[in-house]
């Protein structure tokens, strides 16, 4: 628009991140700061995924925190404007959690993966795939095994309506988006290839 807004995904860590450059009165190292942040999440998660396989202690927490840094292939994918380095940290960490659900059966475990894989559905709409695939699959073997307390009923039945509401957000926020922002820049359709004009267009 004239007054510079553009259409973005889940704008959370934007809006952390503006409140961070005016707590520390810097707005003009804001891209700085949302590309550290961003960065720092990255990392935070990916750290919490291996701490949560191999039952990291603290310090060995700590080290591992500190040698994603030394990275130049995660510093140079993380370090950017683009959500696709966030939602990699959600998927990878809310599939560690899920994996311990499936060894341990804790419920807990199930919740945490489905909420992580929420959360990086609202930067990343695709990484949804990932909390839709724990609870069709758990909700599979539980019917399978014709066995379903009520606390998991309940469990799979908020995971399924937390995952849609994420869809139903994201499906409003970019019709609502494009409609505002005069933009086509979100689709809220397929646009499938029909003849060859659709592809060179």
């Amino acid at each position: 628009t004239e007054e510079g807004k553009v259409g973005v995904e889940f704008s959370g860590i934007a809006y952390v991140s503006a409140k961070i450059a005016v707590l520390l009165k810097s707005e003009n190292h804001l891209p700085f700061i949302f590309k550290c942040l961003q960065l720092f999440l990255l990392v935070l998660l990916l750290s919490l995924f291996l701490t949560t396989i191999y039952n990291y202690n603290a310090v060995n927490s700590l080290i591992n925190f500190l040698l994603w840094f030394a990275s130049p292939l995660l510093l140079y994918y993380g370090f950017n404007f683009i959500p696709d380095s966030l939602g990699l940290g959600f998927a990878i960490c809310s599939l560690g959690y899920y994996y311990e659900y499936y060894k341990k059966g804790e419920s807990n475990y199930l919740l945490l993966a489905v909420v992580l894989g929420c959360f990086g559905g609202l930067s990343k709409l695709p990484v949804l795939i990932y909390p839709i695939a724990f609870l069709t699959h758990q909700a599979f073997l539980k019917l399978k095994a014709k066995k379903m307390e009520r606390l998991e009923i309940v469990l799979l039945l908020s995971g399924f309506f937390m995952v849609l509401g994420v869809l139903i957000y994201d499906y409003v926020f970019l019709i609502d988006a494009n409609n505002r922002l005069w933009s086509v820049i979100f689709m809220g359709k397929p646009n499938p290839i029909l003849n060859f004009n659709d592809l060179t267009n």
